[in-house]
């Protein structure tokens, strides 16, 4: 969990079943996409949008 996450739950209930995986991920899931964006590999990216999301957001 997270800061932003902090008694949104509670409030809530279990906000994972209206997700196709069934579950929240967790800051450390994170990364390896901000090394990514950090690293000299990421030189030519600008202007984009990486989603990571768990396919929460998939149609």
């Amino acid at each position: 969990e997270s800061e932003m996450m902090d008694g949104m739950l509670e409030r809530m209930g279990d906000i994972t079943q209206g997700f196709p995986r069934k579950r929240l991920g967790t800051p450390s899931q994170l990364d390896s996409t901000l090394l990514y964006l950090v690293s000299p590999s990421s030189d030519f990216v600008s202007g984009a949008t990486i989603r990571v999301h768990d396919a929460q957001g998939a149609n």
